[in-house]
């Protein structure tokens, strides 16, 4: 039997990840649009993903085996030099898709041609598959056409599993950052943005897992590499509100890190994450206010701010008032 030449190059890193890995991998097998392929780019896994990985059809699957490094990029770069599809589509191996997640990104993308990338609602399940409410980033909404100001504001949220891009664009653009070992999504992402509109398919179309073993638990490295991606863009950013942007969201980071400490272990470790955060963005009223509570808590019993917490969670939670 011959096969067409794929589409879709779907790209999937892992690393010990068997137990999560069969899940992503058969979410992939499932889906509706057929003209595609799997590389699979194992990372010098040492549990029993090389056994699993050789009963995968191999007319469709390409297992790429490397020495272990620990970084993302350098795996998702090694796949897109296997890649023979016009598009690429990313999934971790501990998350997956939803059966016409390709059917739908491909149609989109052909019926709106400028854009060279695409992205998907998507939703959040727990280690053991199980729906959860998502954690951060408000109500998603579907942003298209030119959008790096939405995605350095982060009101475009497109994860990697949710993207599918030209493959030649993506090479354009040099691929991933092998210098980053977090924060080489929002990277891209930057990057895409800059360079082409995007297209959004307004429905949940793949889910991402929580769990400890995920790289967003790790809450200090993540956002001080968030914030080497940011000084790197604003750097290159083509206008002075771009620029702007990107200072207020390095000093965003700093700032909440730095809460994060005042509220967590010291004044002393948060203080220089503070003051630091002044020097991107001094007249950022929220950094302003971080700062004072910072300097203030130590000075207030705990049983006090439990008391001013429990209160505003109360004023928060009250029904609205119906007095005239």
């Amino acid at each position: 039997m011959t096969y067409e030449r794929p589409i879709v190059s779907v790209v999937l890193p892992t690393y010990n990840r068997l137990n999560y890995l069969r899940e992503a991998v058969a979410s992939v097998l499932a889906q509706t649009y057929d003209r595609w392929e799997l590389i699979v780019v194992d990372d010098g896994s040492t549990d029993r993903t090389v056994e699993y990985l050789r009963t995968l059809p191999r007319h469709r699957v390409q297992i790429v085996r490397r020495t272990h490094r620990s970084n993302a990029a350098i795996a998702r770069n090694l796949g897109l030099a296997h890649a023979r599809g016009d598009y690429v589509a990313f999934l971790d191996s501990d998350d997956v898709w939803l059966p016409d997640k390709l059917t739908l990104q491909v149609h989109r993308l052909r019926a709106m041609p400028d854009a060279r990338w695409s992205y998907t609602q998507f939703g959040i399940i727990n280690d053991r598959g199980d729906d959860i409410p998502v954690l951060s980033g408000g109500p998603w909404y579907p942003h298209e056409g030119w959008v790096l100001e939405k995605v350095i504001t982060t009101e475009v949220i497109a994860p990697m599993p949710t993207l599918v891009v030209d493959q030649r664009f993506l090479r354009e653009l040099g691929g991933f950052d092998e210098r980053l070992v977090h924060g080489q999504d929002l990277d891209l992402r930057l990057r895409l943005a800059a360079r082409s509109p995007v297209c959004a398919v307004p429905r949940t179309l793949c889910k991402i897992r929580e769990h400890a073993g995920r790289s967003t638990y790790m809450l200090q490295e993540i956002h001080l590499w968030w914030l080497r991606v940011y000084e790197k863009f604003g750097r290159s950013a083509a206008t002075k509100v771009l620029r702007r942007s990107c200072r207020r969201e390095c000093a965003f980071h700093l700032a909440y890190l730095g809460d994060h400490y005042a509220k967590t272990t010291s004044l002393w470790r948060a203080a220089p994450l503070l003051f630091a955060a002044f020097t991107y963005r001094p007249l950022y009223p929220w950094l302003w206010r971080v700062t004072a509570k910072a300097m203030i808590r130590p000075l207030v019993p705990a049983a006090v701010w439990h008391a001013l917490r429990g209160q505003r969670r109360r004023r928060q939670a009250a029904p609205p008032s119906h007095d005239s």
